[in-house]
């Protein structure tokens, strides 16, 4: 009894690529984590030799998402801080 091949050729499994999806998801929960992801995959994708364009994007975003979460929370602190007695300015 011999084995043949299969019928249908396995698909090569790109490195970093699934690791881009969830760094996508998870940018828009947790920024910092999708950046961190996003770098993660990156590096995986890169040693590959292999495109990631999910990571790259996550990590845009992250960036994006970052640097808003911290101007939000700036403006926070100044408008909230009067209402605990800290006087601001």
């Amino acid at each position: 009894m011999t084995y043949t091949e299969s019928a249908q050729p396995v698909r090569p499994v790109e490195a970093g690529k699934t690791l881009g999806i969830v760094a996508l998801v998870a940018v828009f929960f947790i920024a910092l984590l999708g950046l961190i992801l996003g770098f993660v995959a990156q590096s995986q994708s890169k040693a590959a030799g292999v495109p990631n364009t999910p990571a790259r994007v996550a990590i845009i975003l992250g960036f994006v998402f970052l640097a808003l979460q911290v101007v939000g929370g700036i403006l926070a602190l100044l408008f909230f801080l009067p209402y605990a007695g800290v006087q601001v300015f």
